[in-house]
């Protein structure tokens, strides 16, 4: 019986976002490979010792792909002196450029374990350390030393901004996961809100009706049998319409019928002694109004018969528009629950609910949509 606009986050397809991520991450992994490959082809040294690339490479590969050496505070330390030893040798010796994978990656993985805030510091920090560690190829008696300090410092830059390019997507996926979650959450509160109104709509109205209804066949017993049973029978029907709304309720169809409720507001009004006229109605809209609509006459009938004496009732139906006034109103007005909960369900299904109380008389107006007919 409401409607509400799905936020952004309802339309966040998570699966196909990690899907994506994971392919992002990997095109950027990809594409730091083969810048690393093609330096190693066009710059490596001659005679260039294997060894200082082979485990620097490997390091690289273990915190890469496998998640829990990342978590692993002591293993990535261990991993950081490791690269930081096999590239200040590299750089020494002449090393191929491939061994400035290894500390180029556990240095981006430390950064991104810093604060957000701090992570600018930390990469600018992190450049500086590789670039001071590729220093010693400068002491080497080589013609192309300063090439090659260059290069082996560039490898490292480009890991670090490949991990933390990994990292910061990672880090998206999981924040947008984290909102999808509170956004389940929130229809979930959302849902039982609703229901709990609806389900204070159909046993507050069907209680007072039964109510009323038994008051009068205690007043008519034993002197009118015919018309007791009458009541007695309509408390029945009205029991047993409670029974199959609730029904409905908890299966998720609640329906409510315009004109339904038009005669059962006359039927209830006019047994507590209130005249009651009614105009307009005679076409239902065919859209959702119909049923908001209907909630607001229910909700403002049981008021009326709750929180008022009155002798007039005027009901009055036009277009998408519902007005019902009564002469009983007592001092002061209150916003009852009821009426607050109809105020913000009338405003999901893009109405508004109106209020007027003027000495005994009170108006209750909902306007679904523009108010005009449909």
């Amino acid at each position: 019986m409401s409607s509400t606009t799905p936020s952004p986050a309802e339309h966040l397809d998570v699966d196909r976002l990690e899907a994506e991520v994971r392919s992002w991450v990997r095109r950027g992994y990809l594409f730091a490979f083969l810048i690393t490959l093609t330096a190693a082809l066009l710059a490596s040294p001659r005679g260039a010792p294997a060894g200082p690339a082979a485990v620097s490479a490997v390091v690289a590969v273990v915190f890469l792909l496998v998640p829990r050496a990342v978590a692993a505070t002591r293993l990535l330390t261990l991993g950081t002196l490791v690269s930081v030893a096999v590239y200040v040798a590299a750089a020494a010796q002449g090393g191929s450029p491939v061994a400035g994978i290894g500390v180029g990656v556990c240095a981006g993985l430390w950064v991104a374990r810093t604060e957000p805030r701090w992570r600018g510091v930390a990469t600018g920090l992190a450049v500086l350390l590789i670039v001071a560690l590729a220093l010693p190829a400068l002491v080497r008696d080589s013609p192309h030393a300063i090439r090659e300090a260059v290069v082996l410092a560039v490898m490292g830059a480009v890991w670090i901004a490949t991990v933390l390019d990994a990292e910061g997507q990672r880090s998206l996926f999981r924040s947008l996961e984290h909102v999808k979650d509170v956004e389940r959450e929130h229809a979930l509160l959302q849902e039982r809100q609703r229901f709990s109104s609806d389900l204070h709509d159909i046993q507050g109205h069907s209680l007072h009706a039964i109510r009323l209804k038994t008051a009068l066949a205690r007043r008519l017993h034993p002197h009118q049998p015919d018309q007791v049973a009458a009541e007695l029978e309509s408390i029945s029907a009205l029991a047993k319409e409670a029974i199959d709304q609730g029904r409905r309720l908890a299966e998720g169809t609640p329906a409510l019928s315009l004109t339904s409720e038009i005669a059962n507001a006359q039927q209830l009004l006019a047994a507590s002694g209130a005249d009651v006229v009614v105009t307009g109605g005679s076409d239902e809209p065919s859209d959702h109004s119909a049923q908001v609509l209907a909630l607001a006459l229910r909700e403002a009938t049981t008021n009326v018969l709750r929180h008022a004496d009155a002798q007039n009732v005027t009901i009055e139906v036009s277009g998408r528009t519902l007005t019902v006034v009564n002469d009983g109103a007592r001092q002061p007005a209150r916003d009852e629950r009821g009426l607050a909960d109809l105020r913000r369900r009338v405003s999901t299904a893009g109405g508004r609910l109106e209020v007027r109380a003027e000495g005994s008389a009170f108006e209750l107006r909902v306007l679904v949509g523009d108010g005009g007919p449909r």
